[in-house]
């Protein structure tokens, strides 16, 4: 009798002693973290088990032994503060927005671990939807169907008159390069006074840096705020440029889904845990893809749509969550001439602005038709820039330099044979 009691009594010993070391694997499988506490830990645990020979110190061994394995397995750098940070983050969060609102779907009332930030699209006020034509016929040249398509859904933002839906507007711009679609997007942004944040893809086609712009995964030591998520935590408005869209990463694809879904509208913050709301953006993604479409066909979003999928280079479901396919055309000849007479009369009011003094500005025709004479059809009206600083700054700069300090009122740009042109002022 006095056996089985001893025995027990024993058994009951150890099950508590089992308890309370399994309770402490789990707190430091948890918990221990930084690179220098754990190995520590796990040597003083070590030495306890061998000079104790003590069944609880071996239990403690085994769970720093397992919280360094995972941590080497996952290949992730624990830190002992980075709940604390989280928390803290999350408290200053709150208590700047105590008395507001929180602005979640219905759906996700029910969760604690995850919050919102962002309005919902709204409609936008104060802005006059008749101006939007004609601030875009003066800085587009051609590209009708893209200015009809794009004008269409923005007065449809503005007024309010879009269907209900978490996902921002969006815009897959296709069509071949140097054809506008940059100056396209930036309009956009100075039409309904966002700010623009863009993002050449072409950086981003790998796991390393996709994390610049997406943030470091959850669980390093000291996680960076990626691109991306900083530029809609501080502007939930911003437009969003994805450019060279086709040279991304596979797996950022993932992202733009989520902030396509209709029925979601989010991404997840990789440095908080937190998701961030995309509803009141507009995303707007560019390629040259398409580059061969003719634009006296005119092709309807269906045939755009089809045309991308069976090419391979999009994800289908990527494409079908696009508001509006934009097609952009090659410049004709008489489009790229007025592109570079425009950016000729730019830069030299531009200079004139830096000079302090306003300047009539005249350019020859046969200066312009030199100018797009250098041009390759290919690149569009990408390397006119180029040929403005090769040919006309020169001039410019040399005929400043003969008057001095006089500021001129009158700037005529002519050709001055051999391929040179000549700047007079008066």
């Amino acid at each position: 009798m006095l056996t089985n009691g001893i025995r027990f009594f024993a058994t009951a010993l150890l099950s508590a002693f089992a308890f309370v070391a399994e309770s402490c694997r789990r707190i430091l499988f948890a918990w221990a973290g930084v690179d220098r506490s754990a190995c520590v830990l796990a040597v003083g645990m070590l030495i306890g088990a061998f000079v104790l020979d003590n069944s609880f110190c071996r239990w403690m061994a085994l769970g720093a032994i397992t919280c360094l394995s995972a941590a080497a397995w996952r290949g992730q750098r624990w830190n002992l503060n980075k709940d604390a940070d989280i928390a803290s983050d999350r408290f200053r969060r709150g208590w700047e927005r105590r008395g507001q609102a929180v602005n979640e779907p219905q759906s996700n009332r029910r969760s604690s671990r995850t919050t919102f930030e962002g309005p919902v699209s709204t409609p936008r006020k104060g802005i006059a939807v008749e101006a939007l034509r004609p601030r875009f016929g003066e800085r587009i040249v051609g590209q009708n169907q893209a200015q009809d398509l794009v004008l269409s859904k923005l007065a449809s933002l503005i007024l309010g008159t879009r269907p209900k839906t978490q996902a921002p507007m969006s815009f897959l711009f296709v069509g071949p390069t140097g054809t506008g679609k940059g100056e396209f997007a930036s309009l956009i942004a100075e039409v309904m006074g966002r700010n623009v944040a863009k993002f050449n893809m072409g950086e981003y086609n790998n796991d390393q840096t996709l994390w610049t712009l997406l943030g470091s995964p959850k669980g390093y030591a000291n996680p960076e705020e990626g691109l991306l998520t900083r530029a809609v935590r501080n502007d939930p408005g911003t437009v969003l440029f994805f450019d060279e869209i086709e040279k991304g990463h596979p797996r950022i694809f993932d992202i733009f889904l989520s902030i396509l879904d209709d029925k979601d509208g989010t991404f997840g913050d990789g440095k908080t845990g937190q998701k961030l709301r995309c509803s009141d953006t507009i995303v707007v993604f560019a390629g040259n893809l398409l580059s061969d479409l003719a634009a006296d066909q005119r092709p309807t979003q269906n045939a755009l749509r089809d045309e991308l999928r069976s090419s391979g280079l999009l994800r289908p479901e990527f494409v079908a969550r696009m508001t509006s396919i934009v097609p952009f055309y090659k410049l004709t000849p008489d489009e790229l001439g007025l592109i570079t007479e425009k950016q000729v009369a730019a830069y030299l009011e531009d200079v004139c602005d830096r000079r302090g003094h306003a300047a009539c500005i005249t350019v020859e025709k046969e200066v312009v038709q030199q100018l797009v004479s250098r041009q390759d059809p290919k690149y569009g009206a990408r390397n006119v820039r180029a040929s403005i600083e090769e040919l006309v700054e020169p001039a410019l700069r040399d005929a400043l330099m003969r008057i001095g300090d006089r500021s001129p009122s009158v700037l005529h740009v002519r050709k001055a044979g051999e391929g040179r042109l000549e700047v007079a002022l008066h």
